[in-house]
């Protein structure tokens, strides 16, 4: 189904590359931070073009709860043990300050997109210790958050903390009025870029700068990010006639539900899961705890959203590295891409104009911190290795004769592993189950009837089509 955000908003087109043009940096993605990115350096009177595979905000942009907080669960703890409280402090005061900066970009050009000033709050229904350690080390910060034994939720809670002066807001109707002020071409797949040129089809864009804020750089040369995030999808359900709540609310136990309130509508998310790793019932497992916690229920719309993850927590945002002095790249912002969106505005902007940026450093795409890092190093690789060369070695015993409708399965036939889904009127759709990106296996995905990828989180509908990248094309039917 169509996200909130999706079905009361209606955007702008604009229209496909259809000649080789040039210009001075070159946006490649559409979502929040491509458009960010392209507006901050469009201000700055530079000759920017944004190129978009679909239409802007069709990705992980329009599935968002868009909560725009500096609240990033438990993270500013973790920070200053795993790397100095420097580190802390700055990520807390860029986000903090890109909460103002989108605030003054809806201010400046009038966007009509329900901005508002919140709370944001982290809960816990069985646990006091780590929300106290993390509003500890927001005191050490200097940040005024506030420690709850209780707040306004349909249950109890043990403890909660308190981020005041966050916000919220539509975010499709934010990029809306925001991308009116640069040139945006849409439909525009980019299938390769070499040097200084960006090939879209059949045509080139010849530049001096090139962003990658496409959610997961589709370029395996340019920073091997493939090694270094993964991608993890969570659910979101509309629960209409829900009395409004100004603030947002998100837990922080294994269990976690979180709420963000609009238009008399809840929408209600949770039940993550590495991406390629669920058994079908993700949706449903939502469902139940709503109806056990909010009075009356009606689930009345339900999607899903993906996020990059990194291997130390903290987005990947700037230049590439030494040898692609002219390649930036926003990604894995960790379920929180808003703020991180606009963090990646003002430090690549920044970098391309030549100006320091004092929290480039904390973002840095070449950063190495073992401490932060190993334990989700070593589980990255494991499932890479399981994804391309274990499963490989697997001859599925699956007989086609016994599947049935709504199920999937994997086949052997003349030494090639397939994947056939029978829908409900009993077609059988095939397809390869060979990632195009690195060659991992798909595993099949019964709450979005999707072939997903386990290492890196590509994902096709049962027909073959992309859906999500770093894939940039569809499975062989």
């Amino acid at each position: 189904m169509e996200s909130i955000w999706r079905k009361t908003t209606q955007l702008d087109g604009f229209e496909k590359l259809d000649k080789n043009i040039k210009c001075n940096t070159v946006v490649i993605g559409g979502g929040i931070a491509g458009i960010l990115i392209a507006y901050k350096l469009k201000k700055a009177n530079i000759d920017v073009v944004l190129v978009e595979a679909k239409s802007i905000g069709s990705g992980q942009t329009e599935n968002t709860s868009a909560k725009i907080t500096s609240q990033h669960n438990l993270i500013y703890d973790y920070l200053i043990n795993k790397f100095d409280f420097s580190t802390a402090k700055k990520y807390l005061d860029v986000n903090e300050k890109a909460i103002d900066e989108i605030e003054s970009i809806v201010s400046e050009l009038k966007i009509d997109c329900d901005f508002k000033r919140c709370s944001s709050y982290l809960y816990s229904t069985m646990d006091v210790q780590r929300l106290k350690k993390e509003y500890i080390a927001l005191q050490n910060l200097g940040f005024d958050a506030v420690f709850h034994n209780d707040i306004d939720l349909p249950f109890e809670v043990k403890s909660a903390l308190e981020f005041k002066n966050q916000a919220s807001f539509n975010p499709l109707n934010f990029i809306k009025g925001v991308a009116r002020e640069f040139k945006v071409y849409e439909n525009t797949l980019v299938t390769d870029v070499v040097a200084n040129k960006v090939i879209c089809d059949n045509y080139e864009i010849e530049c001096d700068n090139v962003v990658f804020a496409t959610h997961f750089p589709f370029i395996n040369k340019v920073g091997h990010f493939f090694m270094k995030m993964h991608q993890e999808r969570s659910y979101i359900i509309q629960v209409a006639n829900q009395k409004n709540k100004n603030d947002m609310y998100l837990g922080i136990d294994e269990d976690y539900l979180s709420f963000r309130y609009v238009a008399n509508q809840l929408l209600l998310g949770g039940s993550k899961h590495r991406c390629g790793e669920n058994n079908g019932d993700s949706y449903e497992k939502l469902i139940k705890k709503g109806e056990g916690v909010i009075d009356n229920f009606s689930c009345v719309a339900k999607y899903s959203a993906q996020d990059c993850m990194t291997i130390d927590k903290i987005p990947y945002i700037g230049r590439v590295n030494d040898k692609y002095p002219n390649y930036y790249v926003a990604t894995g912002f960790n379920k929180w891409g808003m703020t991180s969106a606009m963090v990646a505005g003002m430090i690549i902007s920044d970098q391309i104009l030549g100006i320091a940026n004092d929290y480039a450093c904390v973002f840095s795409c070449n950063r190495i911190n073992l401490s932060a890092s190993l334990s989700n190093i070593i589980d990255d690789t494991m499932h890479s290795i399981k994804g391309i060369a274990i499963d490989n070695l697997i001859i599925p015993n699956d007989k086609l004769s016994s599947l049935k409708n709504n199920e999937s399965m994997i086949i052997l036939y003349e030494f090639n592993k397939y994947g056939v889904y029978q829908d409900s009127d009993g077609k059988r759709h095939f397809v390869s189950v060979r990632c195009p990106h690195l060659g991992c296996e798909l595993k099949f995905n019964y709450d979005d009837l999707t072939w997903d990828c386990p290492c890196h989180g590509s994902r096709f509908d049962f027909h073959g089509n992309l859906l999500d990248n770093p894939s940039i094309t569809n499975i062989k039917k």
